[in-house]
């Protein structure tokens, strides 16, 4: 039946989800140490409390999700490897070093939601590290001034690009293989859900949350509690 289906296949998700809550601490403690190294490097508070506490290295991500924080991460390694090379220094002494920057990736050219993407990692990286005063760089008003001068020069993004669209062939290939009692179940289970999917204009993880208890078929659809 339908629901036996549902929970077949929420049991290899819970083991999926299992198996990715691992990968994604993992992740996240990667790039949380990586995020570490830099704050050291550049001196900071943050850098001195990780010192005296080791064990709180994930609360670096300040709450972000893991592809915020390797995002983050991945653009600040850029910043600072152009310091280094630039500069002979692993931390920006004055704005000039992060308007130079910032200057050089608005020619390359750059999309104003690149530039955007720089600026939100310096705001992270200055309250994760702990800066105050005159050493937030991003909170003074120049920057702001030029900054928004800097978007006026680069070019509009590319608009997002809309997820495909199921062929009916598609669709009606997959009713008729739900609905062969002598096909595999592990096709039927799969054929069934990517089928609720389209229908019920679900994502790909929406069935995480469903339980089969409290699934019930009616002659006009599947309802849920």
């Amino acid at each position: 039946s339908e629901v036996h289906l549902l929970q077949q296949l929420q049991h290899r998700s819970f083991t999926a989800e299992q198996q990715a809550v691992v990968r994604s601490h993992d992740e996240r403690q990667k790039w949380a140490g990586a995020l570490a190294k830099m704050l050291s490097d550049a001196g900071t508070p943050a850098a001195l409390w990780l010192a005296s506490e080791p064990r709180s290295l994930s609360a670096l991500g300040a709450g972000r999700r893991t592809a915020a924080l390797r995002k983050h991460v991945r653009v600040l390694q850029k910043y600072t490897s152009w310091l280094l090379a630039t500069r002979c220094r692993a931390f920006p002494t004055s704005i000039d070093d992060l308007l130079d920057y910032l200057r050089l990736r608005a020619e390359e050219p750059c999309s104003r939601g690149s530039l955007g993407s720089v600026k939100s990692s310096l705001v992270f990286f200055e309250t994760v590290a702990g800066l105050e005063g005159s050493r937030k760089q991003t909170a003074q008003p120049l920057f702001g001034v030029l900054f928004s001068e800097l978007l006026t020069v680069c070019r509009a993004g590319v608009p997002p690009r809309p997820a495909p669209r199921p062929f009916f062939a598609l669709l009606a290939a997959l009713e008729y293989l739900v609905c062969d009692c002598a096909e595999v179940p592990a096709y039927r289970l799969h054929g069934w859900w990517h089928l609720l999917q389209a229908w019920g204009v679900l994502r790909h993880d929406d069935h995480l949350g469903l339980s089969p208890q409290a699934l019930h078929l009616e002659f006009d659809g599947l309802y849920s509690v």
